[in-house]
């Protein structure tokens, strides 16, 4: 309610009504594994907020996320930014923030290479979270990673270079959650229409590879996935 400074964005909202000033703000959706290719609107619209001062927990909340996190996406200043070659790099995204009458919270979907641990992330999350008064609530899931050169890949790759013909693209490791977690010794299949060639509108529109709008492959595309599954 009241008053509020806000600072004008082609991507701000900014409407007074009954005494309240409403702020809407627009982001730019991404998968979890690639926020630096969307546009947070929960950093979009603190930032444009900065110059006010709500106190108590949600400005203790929206410090912590300005200066920990804000328009960063690899981790670096909580600690844990990692890069490996085939593995990629760290990825941190705030992908919810919740209130009621009881609970503010929010939730970073933090997704970690092979040349990082669990055990580092964790740490140095907790820590920096707790130094702003705030109560961690942990949830894990084991990296899934099967070497380029086990039988397994191997033998995914020969048929699919059979059945499609292509004979330069190369399996590539990604962010994305999986049900391969699940088992042992198991990969995502999809890793290789992904990188796969020009016969999919994956390669032409990247966009289409991760959730983004208009997310989908050309009728060819499909009819040659289904030959190699």
């Amino acid at each position: 309610e009241g008053e509020l400074k806000v600072e004008e964005k082609d991507y701000i909202t900014v409407e007074k009504k009954d005494g309240k000033t409403i702020v809407t703000c627009e982001g730019i959706s991404a998968h979890g594994s690639t926020p630096e290719q969307g546009a947070n609107a929960a950093i979009r619209l603190f930032d444009a907020l900065k110059e006010n001062d709500f106190g108590g927990d949600l400005q203790t909340m929206i410090n912590f996320l300005m200066e920990k996190i804000g328009y960063e996406t690899n981790g670096e200043k909580l600690g844990i930014a990692s890069t490996d070659e085939e593995t990629g790099s760290t990825t941190v995204n705030l992908g919810m923030i919740s209130c009621d009458e009881e609970k503010l919270s929010f939730t970073l979907d933090i997704r970690y290479p092979n040349s990082t641990t669990e055990e580092h992330v964790v740490k140095n999350v907790k820590e920096n979270v707790e130094a702003y008064g705030l109560v961690p609530e942990v949830e894990t899931h084991s990296l899934l990673y099967v070497p380029t050169e086990s039988e397994l890949v191997q033998k995914l790759m020969k048929v699919y270079q059979e059945q499609t013909g292509d004979v330069e693209a190369e399996p590539i490791a990604i962010g994305g959650g999986t049900y391969a977690k699940s088992f042992d010794n198991m990969v995502l299949l999809f890793l290789f229409s992904v990188c796969a060639t020009s016969l999919y509108t994956l390669r032409c529109n990247p966009r289409k590879a991760g959730h983004g709008k208009g997310e989908g492959l050309e009728d060819s595309g499909c009819l040659r996935l289904k030959s190699v599954f």
